[in-house]
């Protein structure tokens, strides 16, 4: 059975598929694996604020702009660093913001048609 994404007719990559992502915690990701979106505040490191909702892990397989990175976090697309801190935690940083990601559902929970924003999981015999 083939797994992927879907947001609209756009394939957004093959269900479990390996990625370099990890979540703040050091947890690897793969795709379909489902993540919540936090800002990390230097000043307040234990808070979690702006909490900005569950998204996928994606592969934007159809990228041919030469960019070495094509997993992303759907939500945060752009270009992204991961660095560890001070309090050995990972956060990504994109768009002049800190992020703390979580991985809250591993790919292998995923129900065909279980749609979260504008992607969701589609399972073809």
């Amino acid at each position: 059975m083939k797994k992927i994404l879907m947001s609209g007719k756009c394939n957004m990559g093959e269900i479990g598929k390996f990625t370099e992502l990890i979540d703040s915690s050091g947890h690897e990701l793969k795709v379909g694996d489902l993540v919540s979106l936090s800002v990390y505040n230097d000043a307040d490191p234990d808070r979690f604020e702006d909490y900005y909702g569950v998204e996928f892990i994606c592969d934007n397989i159809l990228s041919n702009d030469g960019c070495d990175k094509r997993m992303f976090i759907m939500g945060i697309a752009s270009e992204h660093l991961q660095y560890e801190d001070d309090i050995g935690e990972s956060i990504v940083e994109q768009n002049h913001k800190k992020w703390r990601i979580k991985k809250v559902k591993g790919f292998e929970k995923l129900v065909n048609g279980e749609e979260w924003g504008s992607v969701r999981a589609v399972f073809e015999e």
